[in-house]
């Protein structure tokens, strides 16, 4: 009996840029990754996320360009992207969403064995960050969310009605309590009530500022204290990282599970057909275990050592 392959995957692309340099050397840079790795593409688009942009050098490959107007930053971009690539009749199974703020190294692990793991188990794929500590806002659990400059997203967690800006502009300026901005943040919480997260805030706060008790390990590359000459610029990060971090709640409340790259590769990669697809049918039933279970190397290694005994197995009895 011949085992029927695995199909890949329909992959829609959206590229946010910001950037003034026609030849956004960040763009060629993500291509080149995709085209080694023998990543088809269905469709792209490419979001100039500010009017007044030069027209980019675009690579050899079939991409339309819109403009977006930034009112969410880089999510109404990718929301823009994406309602112009179902407009003409798109309906990918996958979304890559990027922006030209994306980490190099993590494009190695765009390989059509993460995208069928992300497929196959109805995962968001990409970096996994995490706060130190439990933390909630507006109601849900954002202890650990995926990364927006460079993630994966399946389609059927994305249909036409659903967005990705889950707060507006509206209604981020309706709950963000001045506290935020205060010129020595975390001087005063009145107010938090909005929010309902205390915590939050304060690790906000130290990983914008730098400063804080939490002692956290790494912080925004603009650090610094809030004053007035950056005060719009923190305000508009805020509301991006409230978008980043409720997009992943709201995606693990349809019930998904958000895999690192990393673990996505590392299971797409087992060579052991029976054991990728438990594993891929664990993940769909227990979305909510899998970073914590991810994040123990043993469980992987074992899991590596019974798939090559089940492909030579089956090889031996061919």
């Amino acid at each position: 009996m011949t085992n029927r392959a695995r199909r890949d995957p329909t992959l829609g692309l959206v590229y946010l840029r910001w950037t003034h340099d026609p030849d956004d050397g960040r763009l060629a840079v993500l291509f080149e990754a995709l085209e080694l790795q023998g990543v088809t593409l269905t469709a792209s688009c490419i979001v100039d996320n500010q009017p007044g942009l030069p027209a980019v050098s675009l690579p050899s490959h079939v991409v339309s360009t819109v403009v977006g107007d930034n009112s969410s930053r880089e999510f109404s971009g990718y929301e823009a992207g994406m309602q112009h690539l179902r407009a003409s009749g798109l309906k990918p199974d996958l979304w890559l969403l990027v922006n030209d703020r994306f980490e190099a190294d993590r494009l190695r692990f765009l390989c059509s064995e993460l995208l069928t793991t992300a497929y196959e188990a109805s995962a968001v794929v990409g970096q996994v960050d995490r706060w130190p500590i439990p933390t909630r806002v507006m109601g849900r659990d954002v202890t650990t969310w995926v990364r927006s400059n460079l993630f994966i997203i399946p389609g059927v967690l994305l249909q036409p009605g659903v967005s990705v800006v889950t707060i507006g502009i509206p209604e981020f300026e309706q709950l963000a309590p001045p506290p935020m901005l205060a010129t020595n943040p975390g001087s005063d919480l009145s107010g938090l009530d909005r929010l309902g997260a205390s915590t939050w805030v304060e690790l906000v706060l130290e990983w914008l500022t730098g400063s804080g008790e939490f002692g956290l390990r790494a912080h925004w590359y603009l650090a610094g204290p809030i004053h007035d000459g950056n005060r719009q610029r923190v305000l508009g990060k805020i509301h991006s990282i409230l978008n980043e971090q409720l997009l992943s709640a709201d995606l693990r409340a349809r019930g998904a599970a958000l895999l690192p790259f990393e673990l996505a590769s590392a299971i797409g990669a087992l060579p052991g057909r029976t054991v990728r697809r438990a594993v891929v049918a664990s993940i769909r039933r227990w979305p909510v275990r899998t970073v914590a279970l991810g994040s123990r190397r043993g469980v992987m290694a074992a899991l590596r050592v019974v798939a090559e005994v089940e492909s030579k197995f089956r090889t031996w009895s061919r």
